[in-house]
């Protein structure tokens, strides 16, 4: 099956650096507040404020249609050890890495200079971790499929078979919907010579989130 070609690379860039994109106003003025969380274990709010803050940050399923569907994008931000100079985002690549679990773990990895003048903040791609997950309709997951047992009046076979159904549906399933979506949630398709990547709408998020108010 053929991906289709993301229509929103063709979309212009802004005529001027910092310029706000037309039609994403709404998403670059809106107001995201920090709330406290842990030193692991993702974007989980905790009663006390310590090195680390969380946040979400709403952005477009598909920027070349921002009055549609939108979905969240998952944001942690690592306090600067000393004076803060400002905040340096940081991409964990992929596809598929966790910005959440990279900046739990800068502290370990990156100089003490840098941590003492910058806040880190690190995000999880759309689909990945804390972010709005891609989800396959309505077929089985394959794991709640595999914990049905078989019952005394059906034999192995008829179960084992049972289980390859579901799995099946859900693999079609989930190949079907990630041939609509797969381009405009992650910027690359799925499955055979048709493999492509363009990072758009990761990109796209990254932006944004650099440049929405943040209280």
């Amino acid at each position: 099956m053929r991906c289709p070609r993301n229509p929103a690379l063709n979309t212009p860039a802004p005529d001027e650096p910092g310029a706000v994109p037309k039609g994403l106003e709404s998403f670059y003025s809106q107001e995201v507040s920090w709330y406290p969380c842990g030193d692991t274990g993702g974007i989980q709010k905790t009663d006390e404020q310590g090195k680390f803050s969380c946040a979400t940050v709403t952005v477009p399923m598909d920027y070349n249609n921002p009055d549609g569907k939108t979905i969240q994008v998952a944001v942690k931000k690592r306090a600067a050890d000393g004076e803060s100079r400002g905040s340096l985002f940081i991409n964990p690549g992929g596809p598929g890495g966790s910005g959440i679990s990279l900046v739990e773990a800068v502290g370990k990895s990156f100089s003490k200079d840098l941590l003492a003048g910058y806040d880190v903040v690190g995000f999880d791609p759309r689909g990945v971790g804390s972010s709005t997950p891609i989800t396959c309709q309505d077929a089985k997951p394959a794991e709640e499929a595999s914990a049905e047992q078989p019952q005394e009046e059906s034999s192995f076979e008829n179960w084992a078979q049972g289980y390859m159904d579901e799995v099946s549906k859900l693999e079609k399933q989930c190949r079907e919907h990630l041939s609509r979506v797969c381009w405009i949630t992650w910027g690359y398709c799925f499955g055979g010579a048709d493999l492509t990547f363009s990072g758009r709408s990761r990109r796209e998020d990254l932006e944004l989130s650099r440049h929405v108010p943040w209280h």
